[in-house]
């Protein structure tokens, strides 16, 4: 099973490709060219994507058929280097840049919780 294949696997009863493609920055197209394997993602969505769909990047490569994400070894930046919260994602100085963490799962149940609400408003589903 290629990342493609995956991607949609798991993408399938969660989100749609233009939810998942607003969760990453990204056009829904950009989403299904992902799932066609028409492209490949860059190695900084796919592991946003492991983050989004609670899964490894192991998993998503093709490394691994285990899809659980208790088996990802995953560093966390030493504490002291937490600059501020903003929004829901803590900020790290890495160098002279600011690098954004993703929100916790519970972060994304909320966004997720968010966005149905918003498209139950609008009366177009989801």
């Amino acid at each position: 099973m290629d990342i493609g294949e995956r991607l949609r696997e798991l993408r399938k009863g969660r989100y749609s490709q233009e939810e998942l493609g607003h969760l990453l920055h990204v056009h829904n197209n950009t989403i299904s060219k992902w799932e066609n394997g028409e492209m490949e993602p860059r190695s900084k969505k796919i592991k946003e994507l492991a983050r989004v769909l609670d899964t490894t990047t192991a998993y998503l490569l093709g490394d691994t058929d285990d899809p659980s994400p208790a088996h990802d070894v995953r560093e966390e930046p030493e504490p002291s280097t937490v600059e501020k919260r903003n929004n829901g994602y803590l900020i790290y100085k890495d160098g002279e840049r600011l690098v954004e963490l993703p929100p916790t799962p519970q972060g994304y149940a909320l966004i997720e919780k968010f966005m149905m609400q918003k498209h139950a408003a609008s009366g177009d589903g989801i």
